[in-house]
C-alpha cells in the first residue's frame, strides 16, 4: 500500500450519539449470544430481507428460524414491509410448531416488532 500510495480505509465504526429528548427503545438481550438452544422450540428469531422483483420493485420476506435446527419454520412473502407480515409470519410459526411453553422471539427490534400491534399480539 505503501508503494502505490494508498491509505488505510478506516475500521472504526461511526458513533451515533442520541439526539436529547429521545427515547430509547432497546429492550434487553436476553438472548445473550447463546446461539445454540440445547430443544427446538426454545428460540425464535426472526428478520426480513428485500427480494427484487423486476428493475424498479420489490417483495419483502419475513422469515422466522428455530435457533436449535437453524430452519426456516415459517415465511411470508408481501408487497408491504409492516407489523402485518410479520404477525402473519408468527402466526405460521405458532400454528406449525405448537409450542407447549414460552419461546424467546429475538429480533432487531425493527419498527415491526417493536410497534403496539405487535406487542398486543
Amino acid at each position: 500500500m505503501n508503494t502505490m500510495n494508498v491509505t488505510k480505509m478506516s475500521t472504526v465504526k461511526p458513533v451515533f450519539k442520541p439526539t436529547a429528548g429521545q427515547v430509547s427503545l432497546k429492550r434487553p438481550n436476553h438472548l445473550k449470544q447463546a446461539f445454540n438452544p440445547p430443544v427446538p422450540n426454545q428460540v425464535w428469531t426472526s428478520d426480513f430481507s428485500y427480494i427484487p422483483v423486476g428493475k424498479k420493485s420489490f417483495v419483502y420476506l419475513c422469515v422466522i428460524l428455530d435457533l436449535f435446527s437453524r430452519k426456516v419454520i415459517a415465511w411470508t412473502v408481501s408487497k408491504n414491509i409492516n407489523t402485518t407480515l410479520a404477525i402473519t409470519t408468527l402466526k405460521k410459526a405458532i400454528k406449525v410448531r405448537k409450542p407447549t411453553a414460552s419461546v424467546l422471539f429475538h429480533t432487531d427490534q425493527g419498527s415491526q416488532y417493536t410497534s403496539v400491534e405487535f406487542k398486543s399480539f
